[in-house]
This record gives C-alpha cells, structure tokens and sequence, in this order.
C-alpha cells in the first residue's frame, strides 16, 4: 500500500447520517461509529490511519458537495491526472 498511490475524496456537505448510522441494516459494521458521525469524519479518520502506517494519501474536502460522485469528479480527474506524467 505504501507504493500505491491513494485518493481519498469526499464532499464537505456529506453529513447525512441516516444510512451510516444504522445498527441492524446490511451496511453496518459493529464498531464503525466509533471513526465518526458522518462519512466525513469517518473518511478523515481512515486518512490519519493510513498516514499514521506510513502510507501516503491525497486528502480532498470538495466544498459545497453532498454524497455525490459527480461532485467530487473534478477532483478525482485532478489526482489521476496527476499520475499520468508519471
């Protein structure tokens, strides 16, 4: 993983916590609301891990943008883009 090349991207207004926050349902993982209320918090305490284990990541808030892969799009062209002068 320390060679790969990492992008963590998430909206700044991703906060709903309704389909995160929910014990029982099939997306849920005992322990996982300990890393956060919302998916925010939660992708920035994988980022501190992964940084903590010596592995690199590019970390993007994107403003104004919700839960929306659209949104984050021009990010992520960004970061790819990035490494193909590599």
């Amino acid at each position: 993983m320390r060679r790969v090349p990492v992008h963590m991207v998430v909206g700044s207004e991703d906060t709903d916590t309704f389909e995160i926050n929910n014990p029982g349902e099939s997306n849920w993982m005992n322990g996982c609301e300990k890393t956060g209320r919302t998916r925010v918090e939660r992708l920035d305490t994988l980022r501190r891990n992964f940084e903590s284990n010596g592995i690199k990541v590019t970390f993007d808030v994107v403003d104004g943008a919700g839960h929306s892969g659209s949104a984050v799009l021009p990010a992520v062209q960004e970061f790819f883009g990035s490494l193909i002068g590599r």
